[in-house]
């Protein structure tokens, strides 16, 4: 949505918007609460806490119902908010947290504080980046004590650099933050394994979805395939996970070169008249080599 929208049609919009929020489903209705909520369309707000409120449908839906009203912060919302961070979905506990953190960051620490320990692993991953964002005194203190329970082992793995990232964006402000970082950083300089061990757990699979297959600075469908989708020039990705562990993983991404799949191996080639030529090799005879370059073409020689 444009940020220059006229008021003509924002008025035009309004006056659908309710039948939109009302009568539509599935992604359609998703999307228009993310932009009622995005062009603060205020008359919405009464269909929108309606919505919210009703346990019978999705949760991502009502959690999108949350995030839009913490746009519009129509009258009666503070008390709302009480009442989703304790909501059975976690999906709806995690937009009000991210709501409360913005709109009243005092009563919101208690709610974060809390969330850091949930069992629900995106609630747990979002608890340490809103409490990052909490301008109080004491986020540092839970990021000490944070990172104290990382040292002993009792932050879940799969939030671990969850953790690692909030204090990051706190470090100035503390040095024994700003200490442990360092000492952390230090371990892994000298191995990028080690450096990115915490990645191995967590993460969020949708953005894994998006930078795979549309971040062009990556281009990881250049090579690798996925189901349908993809080149030939790299190992077949769509079983890798039931095939080879994550630490394995970790390092073809890190360090491509430390173990080569094998038939992946690059083999450079100079025929009789000095020019090169490098790819993975696709058929070998007697007479005829043919190789399969970086950039997806057929060489034969």
């Amino acid at each position: 949505w444009s940020s220059d929208v006229c008021s003509s049609d924002l008025i035009a919009f309004g006056k659908v918007a309710d039948q939109l929020l009302q009568e539509s489903t599935g992604d359609l209705r998703v999307a228009a609460v993310e932009a009622v909520g995005k062009l603060r369309v205020d008359a919405a707000g009464p269909r929108l806490l309606q919505l919210a409120g009703t346990e019978v449908l999705p949760g991502p839906l009502r959690a999108s119902c949350v995030r839009a009203l913490g746009e519009l912060a129509p009258q009666g919302i503070a008390q709302r908010l009480s009442d989703w961070t304790d909501d059975n979905h976690p999906a709806v506990r995690t937009a009000a947290m991210e709501v409360l953190v913005k709109l009243q960051p005092e009563r919101a620490l208690q709610v974060v504080e809390q969330a850091t320990r949930s069992n629900d692993l995106r609630e747990r991953q979002v608890a340490w980046k809103q409490l990052s964002l909490l301008p109080l005194p004491r986020v540092l203190e839970r990021l000490q004590e944070g990172l104290r329970q990382l040292d002993a082992g009792d932050i879940p793995a799969d939030t671990r650099l969850d953790l690692i990232e909030a204090a990051r964006k706190r470090q100035t402000e503390d040095k024994l933050i700003s200490d442990w970082l360092f000492e952390y950083d230090r371990r892994g300089a000298a191995d990028l394994v080690q450096k990115y061990r915490d990645a191995l757990q967590g993460g969020d699979e949708e953005r894994g979805k998006v930078i795979f297959k549309e971040w062009t600075s990556l281009s990881c469908l250049r090579c690798h395939r996925v189901g349908d989708e993809g080149g030939y020039v790299g190992p077949n990705l769509s079983e890798i996970g039931a095939k080879k562990d994550r630490q394995y993983l970790l390092e073809s991404i890190v360090e491509p070169n430390r173990a080569i799949a094998e038939k992946y191996e690059t083999t450079v080639v100079l025929d009789l008249e000095g020019k090169t030529y490098s790819g993975i090799v696709n058929f070998e005879d007697d007479q005829t080599l043919r190789l399969l370059t970086p950039e997806g073409e057929m060489v034969t020689l």
